[in-house]
């Protein structure tokens, strides 16, 4: 799998987006906004700094410091995007002291430079004959007449240990959710959805065509509706356990279709004078609903298939 932080946030996309992880993050719109947000800004900031990486040495001052001004937030703006990103998830963030040095380097050069009052009152300075693409020298002043102090910032140095740094937390974070993933599976492992639908499911449609017109008596008919709806509650209660009602929209919309003509059904076997179905009604709504059947029993299909195919459901 690759293992940059670009291919990183997409092995988390791809977590988040399968159905039955997105409908429990969904109920919480707040943490799933902060998670879609911070997954942006990381894939902003890796482009940010290939981009960086890429470019030409500036032509001039004003271009160097809106380049270096530029890569030094995006290096903070990354930092803060995976750590809301775990608190999104609810997955511990333990950064490395390093990375809080990048955020010392950001905030006296560009981010606070004038005043900074953190450990006593301090000023940087930015030298200007210094500045180029690759860093800078920044020099700290005390207000006490203390000697200057001056460090070089080496900026491919910051990113390529920030890169470093996140790519282990990162990496962490997908860890995590394959584990959830895993065990959400060993707990239906042995219980598979098409196994709510009766081998036998296509000869209860038989007895109810014939129950329509008059070939099996009225309570025959209705016996095998009645089998048929089971069948249906069966698979509902069995998507509900795995997923929660209302992770698979689509399945459930043609749940609902075909519970509709069922329940029809069911009262027209039981008393079929005053239904308002007549014997052909009747015979339309038993073919929808063995259609809706089978494509309720295709689509379990392909939601056991995907489960055992990714470790999890879609």
């Amino acid at each position: 799998m690759e293992s940059t932080i670009s291919g990183l946030e997409d092995q988390i996309r791809r977590h988040i987006n399968r159905a039955r992880t997105q409908f429990v993050l969904l109920q919480n719109s707040q943490s799933w906004n902060q998670l879609c947000s911070s997954l942006d800004v990381i894939g902003d900031t890796e482009l940010c700094f290939e981009a960086y990486e890429d470019s030409h040495p500036p032509p001039t001052d004003g271009a160097t410091y809106l380049l270096v001004y530029g890569v030094l937030q995006a290096l903070v703006l990354q930092q803060d995007a995976v750590r809301h990103m775990a608190e999104a998830l609810e997955i511990p963030f333990a950064p490395d002291p390093l990375l809080q040095e990048i955020r010392e380097v950001r905030n006296s050069s560009i981010g606070h430079p004038t005043k900074r009052n953190r450990g006593g009152a301090r000023s940087h300075f930015v030298s200007r004959i210094s500045m180029s693409k690759n860093g800078f020298q920044l020099m700290t002043v005390h207000p006490d007449h203390a000697p200057g102090e001056f460090k070089w910032v080496d900026i491919p140095a910051l990113i390529s240990g920030q890169r470093t740094q996140l790519r282990v937390i990162v990496a962490q974070v997908v860890s995590a959710l394959d584990a959830r993933d895993q065990e959400h599976r060993a707990m239906f492992k042995d219980t598979k959805l098409v196994d709510a639908f009766p081998a036998v499911l296509d000869y209860y449609f038989q007895k109810v065509f014939e129950s329509t017109h008059g070939g099996k008596p009225v309570e025959y008919g209705g016996l095998h509706v009645k089998l048929i709806q089971e069948t249906v509650e069966r698979f509902k209660s069995a998507l509900h356990d795995r997923a929660g009602r209302g992770a698979y929209d689509a399945v459930e919309y043609h749940i609902g279709l075909v519970e509709y003509p069922l329940e029809e059904l069911a009262g027209y076997f039981r008393s079929p004078r005053p239904s308002r179905l007549n014997e052909r009604d009747a015979y339309i709504f038993a073919s929808f609903a063995q259609e809706q059947m089978q494509q309720l029993r295709e689509m379990a299909v392909e939601i056991d298939s995907d489960y055992e195919a990714n470790g999890c459901d879609i």
